[in-house]
């Protein structure tokens, strides 16, 4: 399977945090939707396969490291 990856950084709308909340509690990821929402916010990557759904997600928790 081939997928095709797409940097989605601080560019996620409302219908894509909704698609990967979806993905996330249908795949058991994350199962509190709240949970998943809030997580969204931290999406840097997805990535669809040839049809384009969506087939995984990346995220990234920004942090100031001492």
């Amino acid at each position: 399977m081939a997928a095709n990856v797409i940097q989605v950084w601080k560019k996620v709308s409302p219908e894509l945090e909704a698609e990967i909340v979806r993905f996330w509690t249908d795949n058991k990821a994350i199962g509190e939707e709240k949970d998943a929402a809030k997580r969204a916010k931290q999406v840097v990557c997805i990535a669809r396969d040839e049809a384009g759904a969506l087939v995984g997600v990346s995220t990234a928790h920004p942090r100031i490291v001492p």
